[in-house]
């Protein structure tokens, strides 16, 4: 199923479309370009999750990991400076994409595409594709373009 959401308020689209589907997926692949607000919507979606923690952009050590309610682990990925699905592996990563009690939010996942695709895992990825609004010139309203499920 695809759903296409036009949104100036990121709070509202996270508590009414995207939380609710934490309960179906653990792994959400989130894709877009440069600046168009990735990181924002995971760090917004952290704190609604109850992660009190400060959350920053894991671009330099590659993911962070955040503790939630109960058991729960929070991985968040920025893959964009991972150059091959073999290096992702090397470094021991797709190992986080199967454990349990735990939620994976990936930025630039593209290079693991067909990780993504295995059939252990398929079912429990949401893809999530955000683009800048062309007709108005800020990033702050973006569009869920398609939140496949």
């Amino acid at each position: 199923m695809k759903l296409n959401y036009i949104f100036k308020d990121l709070d509202k689209v996270i508590v009414k479309h995207i939380i609710p589907l934490l309960k179906r997926y653990k792994i959400f692949a989130i894709y877009g370009p440069l600046g168009v607000g990735k990181t924002t919507l995971i760090k917004l979606l952290f704190k609604h999750c109850g992660i009190t923690q400060i959350v920053t952009s894991p671009t330099f050590n590659y993911f962070n990991c955040y503790k939630g309610k109960g058991e729960v682990t929070f991985y968040h990925f920025d893959l964009y400076k991972i150059q091959s699905q073999d290096e992702f592996i090397a470094y021991g990563f797709d190992e986080l994409l199967y454990k349990n009690k735990s939620y994976v939010f990936i930025e630039w996942p593209e290079v693991i595409e067909s990780l993504l695709e295995n059939k252990e895992i398929k079912s429990e990825v949401c893809k999530i594709f955000l683009e800048y609004d062309q007709s108005i010139y800020t990033k702050r309203f973006m569009v869920v373009k398609d939140i496949i499920i």
